[in-house]
């Protein structure tokens, strides 16, 4: 479990402070789907304070807009339902007396099906830790604290945190636009991970079955791993380390920087730009060869070795089959440099060694 739990401090009650609203009545012209907020409290509070939100239902959290709350120190909650039927949710809200702790509890009322929605809107620098037996979409925030525990997804968009955990058993995770956190934990077990823009210190981001998909990563240190998952991890940067524990399919596109990978079984194929330092890939019992493609750079500058039961060459590789066993169990290129890149491949299958080309990284 990566997520610590909520800290619940005691509250001061200010429900007077909730505004309530009637459902209008219904009428031939009304659309079937229109919605209307049933509950709406608002607050001034400290700009960093710590929200803590508990819910039965869909959560959408973003900051306030500071255009209409100038000071950006303003707390508002919205309970938004069906404006042709009644709600079938409440909304709770407490305060700290020092205005640093909100807690805002959102209950379902009965095990009616659940359209109601709540949308909090919080200081921009205020820390988050949300917990929900719904989804949950957080964008825009920067914080010191992003913590999202959901049962059916997380989905955000351009977040900045320091600390940063994401987890739903079983629902997908989605981070649209930049996630950027110094400490960064995404979990699902049987959802799917997608991430577009990834920034930061430290990443770590697993699944048992679900898949995981990068569009681009420039964290310092990033570990993915899944179980029995697939992985295709694209524009990876810096030091990098891939688990597939059992076996799932991993591809991985534009490789730069230093990479340890360990494979237990599924299909591999990488494309390696640029290498630093010793890299090491290790693939055991895999369906088919594993495929590598190496770049022009990583071909004259990196000391390669590789040992599996055959290594086959491209017709682009032809050039150094020099560095071949006779057995074709061993490719040996020397470098004049330090830097290794060492594959070592076990069971039936080999490992199939050619050269990268622009076509392979669209």
């Amino acid at each position: 479990q990566i997520l610590q739990r909520l800290r619940w401090f005691p509250p001061i009650s200010i429900a007077k402070c909730i505004r309530y609203y009637a459902k209008k009545p219904k009428t031939s012209s009304m659309s079937n789907n229109r919605r209307m907020v049933q509950q709406e409290f608002l607050h001034y509070v400290n700009p960093y304070a710590r929200i803590n939100i508990k819910s039965d239902i869909y959560v959408n959290v973003e900051p306030v807009d500071v255009h209409v709350h100038t000071s950006g120190d303003v707390f508002i909650a919205q309970l938004v339902a069906e404006a042709t039927q009644n709600c079938n949710a409440q909304l709770d809200v407490n305060v700290s007396e020092d205005d640093k702790v909100v807690n805002v509890l959102v209950k379902q009322l009965t095990a009616q099906a659940n359209r109601s929605k709540c949308y909090v809107k919080i200081p921009v620098w205020a820390e988050a830790h949300i917990e929900t037996a719904a989804k949950v979409f957080v964008q825009g925030i920067q914080s010191e604290e992003l913590q999202v525990m959901a049962a059916d997804g997380i989905t955000t968009k351009n977040v900045r945190a320091t600390n940063i955990s994401l987890f739903s058993e079983n629902g997908n995770i989605v981070c649209q636009g930049f996630l950027l956190g110094k400490h960064t934990e995404i979990e699902t077990h049987n959802g799917n991970i997608t991430l577009d823009k990834l920034q930061g210190d430290s990443l770590k981001c697993s699944t048992k079955t679900g898949s995981i998909n990068t569009d681009c990563c420039y964290v310092e240190n990033s570990k993915f791993e899944t179980t029995t998952g697939s992985m295709e991890l694209k524009n990876v940067h810096k030091i990098s380390e891939v688990n597939v524990h059992e076996a799932g399919d991993l591809k991985m596109i534009g490789v730069h920087g230093n990479l340890n990978v360990n494979s237990n079984g599924g299909n591999m194929s990488l494309q390696l730009s640029e290498l630093i330092g010793n890299s090491q890939i290790v693939a055991q019992n895999l369906e088919n060869e594993a495929v590598i493609n190496i770049s022009e750079s990583i071909e004259s500058k990196i000391n390669i070795e590789v040992n599996a039961v055959e290594v086959n060459l491209d017709n682009n590789m032809e050039h150094v089959a020099h560095a071949l066993s006779d057995d074709k169990s061993t490719f040996q290129l020397i470098s004049d440099n330090e830097d290794h890149l060492i594959v070592s491949s076990t069971g039936l299958n080999g490992v199939r060694l050619g050269k990268q080309s622009w076509s392979d990284l669209m």
